[in-house]
């Protein structure tokens, strides 16, 4: 590589000094370089399309700036016809180099009966035109438009990590006819060329332009209506990249703080596919097919500097300090360090300078940073070196303090965005010159040339003003309200499997969330056999089934004496689904809706999970949208409860030729089995696991559900307003991580390995997708467990184990039996059974002139007696608190028996007229309680900690009041 392909590269690295990089890789071609921010590969057009007939409809006007053509006539649009060529939105994720951090955006034509299936691309450019770098400083670059075949395109970006995302435009033969003449147009050598511009004119803008321009009636189209800054965007990209994004905000003027149209945020690839994706044309979706192909493989690890801006401002700040305090110990003056931190001010004065007045990129030319980062710093260093020297006040020391008052004042004008690391630097600036101010030399005789320092008086002055400057980065460092929250509920999760197969693991999901977030190893439930539906309650409302009323994932209802799932509700219907389903059975406030009721309703609040219950009870009453998979047309589905399906959901309804369309997904393992070091040879046996609509509910047992669960969350963060503005929002995921098909663990050993390792992968996609439509700064994650695991038949006959069974009807029967033997024969006692709960005739009973206490004092005797029965809690005894708490708490008085029985250990409990069987266990799950984000300082602790403590700690983070039922106090 040639000296100016490194000065290039290094420049482009540095993207701090321009705010230009926009993707890519470098491509050489037929001899020739092409690289850049938005490079790609070319090809010569397809001659299917350089020769299209209806291309002689148009006034070909050739221009360096772009395509500038008339649009065809209505004489010439083709027939409409019921087989036609696609046109897709191609939008790659980013890259880890620095120059590949906002990703890129092509246009996709495939036209099967002509094999044509090329990728158009608007980010390529002549690295070896003449004074290529001058112009690119000075923002006077020239792009192109190039074609290339569409799997050389995949393959570039796959194989370098990033996933490309497909959205099908639901064009007609007439539009897409228009494309193609347009596009074949723009390639040919006189418009292919136009003038790059970051913001208004990349990659995005055009692809979104041309694609436009082929809509028969443009203005039916109805899209977003969110503002935000270019600042906000852009930080939503820069969030693994802290000094790239620290220069870009230096170079950036107020201009880039003004909230923009969402037209002009589509200069980001990840903002235009957001746009397409809410779009609408005529009232119908302009996006007809959303598609993800995903990369070979992870993102390498990209090396950073272990420091950020404000740690090493920080640090700066505390030298400077240093420095003075040795000056006055040592009566010695320290000139070296003027030069180095006045010096640093003149070089960044420089560039900012430089920026402010030559170039022609946007924002720059208002960036307010001038009046103290200019080349006036290189004037005043020896003027400053001559004080030092000689103990004179100078000019330049006093012109220093008011360019600093100057930049406050301005600023408390303009209110420009500046980044809390500037400010920190400018404090250590003005500590410097405030000591130069501070302290006055008097020579003598005796003390010659070293001067004797003493403190003058205006020090207290100098010092107050030093105080007040401080607060301005201090106010921007003071903890703010989390923008979005991502809560994590992993079903069956154990804290001793996280660590057991981390080997597996990337540096980017699970043990990035162990290392930098704070985490509880040992959380518990405060109450006996939770599952599914009692555990995603509890951690939402911040208290026991007692008060929430979700005891379990199914109870029977007394009225009725039928079982009902937690969440049916018969009062509403289904969308893509025949369960009806609402969160009134939710007895208290959740998390969610607090946060609804602390904002005013605009709060964005969805949850999305494999199982309708875990989604609904996420969610809470006042959700904007809580979606699920059906088990029985393999759609995600919602409920009228909740107004409609939102419009993203509906896009990834259509995903037939996505990774996760049932027809064709495989579950296969994500290593080599070599890979997985924790296992026998006789365990580690291959498996290859296939789908249908006939088997959804085996499907939400797989790893690979997790990976759809985890696509359709980063649909809902890219395609809905959430995190962009300043009121915080929620997003619940639920995730499965137990075994397959809900078997013992030695069924499917290596597939609840695979389990963890995909577990992880999704976890990872899911905290980059937030750090970059959100940005980690902005965002709070939680993770947590449902604390159980299905328990199976132990292997009695192998070790002898102590086992038995409880028949729940015999034991009904034999209750009746003796009740009516010492209370009078009649009608049965008790009227239904369900799992371990007994409920009596309370009508009977009152008939009869009963005590409730003392019929269930003789039935609990009499149940005590039975083999596999350890313990009979009575409702009254649970009612008064004079029983076992963690039982008491898993009990509610509208929902659960009168009489609950203890099974002994490794028993089962069978309830043949319901058709279950449940195994006893008093084994304890480690639950991990996980808090992550810009919010949290990482610890690690090992104390037992209950779930109960998670809604209130988050409620306490974004300032709204915690569930109405919650008595735990925040963990932090």
């Amino acid at each position: 590589m040639t000296l100016k392909k490194q000065i290039f590269f290094l420049f482009l690295a540095l993207v701090s000094l321009t705010a230009l990089g926009q993707n890519d890789t470098v491509a050489i071609l037929r001899g020739r370089v092409i690289a850049g921010p938005d490079s790609g590969k070319t090809s010569d057009l397809p001659p299917q399309l350089s020769a299209s007939p209806l291309q002689q409809g148009f006034e070909v006007k050739a221009s360096s700036a772009g395509l500038k053509s008339e649009e065809p006539s209505d004489s010439l649009k083709a027939e409409e016809s019921s087989v036609f060529p696609r046109v897709s939105l191609l939008t790659c994720s980013p890259g880890v180099e620095v120059w590949q951090q906002y990703g890129h955006t092509a246009i996709r034509y495939e036209d099967s009966k002509s094999d044509i299936d090329v990728v158009f691309n608007y980010g390529l450019f002549d690295f070896g035109a003449p004074h290529f770098i001058w112009r690119f400083c000075l923002g006077q670059t020239d792009y192109v438009v190039g074609a290339e075949p569409y799997d050389a395109f995949l393959r570039e970006y796959t194989q370098r990590g990033s996933s490309v995302t497909q959205q099908t435009l639901a064009l007609t033969a007439v539009e897409t006819t228009r494309f193609r003449d347009l596009i074949a147009l723009n390639c040919q050598p006189q418009n292919r060329t136009y003038r790059y511009n970051f913001l208004y004119k990349n990659c995005s803008t055009m692809a979104r332009d041309i694609l436009y321009r082929s809509l028969v009636d443009r203005s039916a189209i109805v899209s977003r209506t969110d503002s935000v800054t270019f600042r906000t965007i852009l930080h939503r990209h820069n969030g693994n990249y802290p000094w790239a994004s620290f220069g870009i905000d230096l170079l950036l003027g107020v201009e880039a703080d003004r909230p923009v149209a969402h037209d002009r945020q589509e200069f980001a690839p990840a903002e235009l596919e957001r746009s397409f994706a809410l779009a609408q044309v005529g009232g119908q979706p302009l996006v007809a097919e959303v598609s993800t192909i995903p990369p070979e493989a992870p993102l390498p690890a990209s090396g950073h500097f272990p420091l950020t801006p404000v740690q090493t401002m920080i640090l700066v700040l505390l030298l400077t300090a240093i420095i003075g305090t040795l000056e006055l110990l040592t009566q010695t003056r320290q000139w070296w360090y003027d030069i180095l931190l006045y010096g640093l001010q003149g070089m960044c004065g420089m560039v900012i300078a430089f920026m402010f007045l030559f170039t022609t990129h946007p924002t720059v030319d208002s960036n307010v940073l001038v009046v103290l980062f200019n080349p006036l710093a290189f004037v005043l260093l020896p003027c400053i070196l001559q004080f030092a020297r000689r103990g004179r006040c100078a000019w330049a020391v006093w012109t220093e303090v008011g360019l600093v008052v100057l930049l406050v004042v301005v600023w408390g004008i303009v209110r420009q965005n500046i980044p809390v690391a500037a400010w920190l630097f400018v404090a250590s600036l003005l500590l410097r010159t405030v000591h130069h101010l501070a302290i006055r030399s008097s020579c003598t005789k005796r003390e010659g040339r070293r001067g004797a320092f003493a403190a003058s008086k205006p020090l207290r002055l100098s010092a107050l003003l030093l105080i007040l400057f401080a607060l301005i980065p201090l106010r921007s460092l003071s903890a703010g309200t989390p923008r979005l929250v991502v809560g994590i509920i992993v079903d069956q999760l154990r804290s001793d499997y996280v660590e057991k197969f981390s080997y597996l693991y990337g540096d980017d999901g699970l043990k990035r969330l162990w290392s930098e977030g704070r985490v509880y190893s040992n959380g518990c439930y405060d109450f006996v056999s939770p599952d599914r539906s009692s555990a995603t309650a509890t951690v939402l409302t911040g208290t026991d089934p007692c008060y929430h009323g979700i005891v379990g994932n199914r109870y029977l209802e007394r009225k009725t004496l039928k079982v009902k799932s937690s969440v049916d509700d018969d009062a509403v219907r289904g969308i893509h689904t025949s369960d009806k389903t609402s969160p009134t059975s939710i007895l208290v406030t959740t998390l969610a809706d607090e946060l609804k009721i602390a904002t005013g309703g605009r709060a964005s609040v969805y949850a999305v999970a494999p199982e309708r219950d875990m989604a609904v009870l996420a969610g809470g009453h006042a959700a904007d949208a809580a979606v699920w998979l059906d088990n029985e047309n393999a759609m995600w589905a919602s409920s009228t409860s909740y107004g409609g399906v939102p419009a993203w959901v509906e896009v990834f309804n259509r995903r037939t030729n996505s990774p996760f369309d049932f027809k064709a997904l495989k579950w296969t393992p994500y290593y080599p089995l070599s890979a997985y070091r924790d296992i026998s040879d006789d365990a580690a046996k291959d498996f290859c696991h296939t789908f249908s609509t006939q088997s959804v509910r085996r499907y939400k047992t797989s790893a690979v559900v997790n990976d759809e669960v985890t696509q359709l969350a980063k649909t809902c963060i890219i395609s809905s307003p959430m995190g962009r503005d300043g009121i915080p929002d929620l997003l619940c995921v639920g995730y499965y991580a137990g075994v397959y098909d809900r078997q013992a663990e030695s069924y499917a050993p290596l597939e609840l390995r695979d389990t963890y390792c995909r577990l992880d992968r999704s976890i990872a996609d899911l905290v980059q997708a937030v750090e970059q439509y959100v940005g980690l700064d902005n965002a709070l994650f939680f993770l947590t467990s449902t604390g159980y695991n299905d328990v199976h038949q132990p292997a009695v006959g192998a070790y002898n184990l102590p086992t038995g069974e409880v028949r729940m009807e015999r034991c009904t029967a034999l209750l009746n039996m003796y009740l009516g033997a010492i209370f009078g024969t009649g009608e049965s006692y008790v009227e239904a059974s369900y799992r371990n709960q007994l409920f009596l005739n309370h009508t009977l009973i009152e008939s009869k002139q009963l005590k409730m206490r003392d019929v269930q004092e003789r039935c609990s005797e009499f149940l005590g007696q039975m083999s596999g029965v350890s313990r009979v809690y009575a409702s009254t005894e649970l009612m008064e608190g004079d029983s076992n708490p963690a039982v008491r708490n898993a009990f509610n008085k509208e929902r659960s028996g009168d009489l609950l029985l203890e099974i002994a250990p490794g028993w089962a409990l069978t309830d043949e007229r319901w058709s279950e069987k449940l195994w006893s266990s008093r084994a304890q799950i480690p639950v991990p309680i996980v808090f992550y984000g810009g919010f949290v300082v990482p610890a690690r602790h090992g104390e037992s900690v209950s779930v109960n403590t998670i809604a209130p700690t988050v409620a306490s983070m974004l300032k709204v009041n915690t569930p109405n039922a919650c008595a735990a106090r925040p963990l932090f």
